[in-house]
């Protein structure tokens, strides 16, 4: 049987259903890239580039996690830190425990 909870989660993670999206928060979870660093690497024209990043900078989709600052780490649902960067050693500890 499918959690109830599946649809709704499933919704809020379409936007990464797309590899070039999927690559673009690859990349940016190792580090910060321009815009035109993103195109460069993922060979893709800037007006495409652009589509991407408007489907994943969303505030709707932010804030339907209840996220009000920037940066936040989300992991299954659940806001794990907001308004900051977290360390290399709480992501490892936050999905340790998932």
């Amino acid at each position: 049987m499918v959690p109830p909870d599946a649809s709704a989660r499933a919704a809020r993670h379409a936007a990464l259903g797309d590899p070039t999206r999927l690559t673009i928060v690859d990349l940016l979870a190792l580090s910060s890239h321009s815009p035109s660093e993103l195109q460069q690497v993922l060979e893709v024209p800037s007006n495409l580039l652009a589509h991407h990043l408007d489907v994943l900078e969303d505030p709707g989709e932010i804030a339907s996690w209840g996220v009000m600052t920037t940066p936040a780490l989300v992991v299954d649902d659940e806001v794990v830190v907001s308004g900051r960067v977290p360390t290399a050693a709480e992501v490892s500890d936050v999905l340790a425990r998932r």
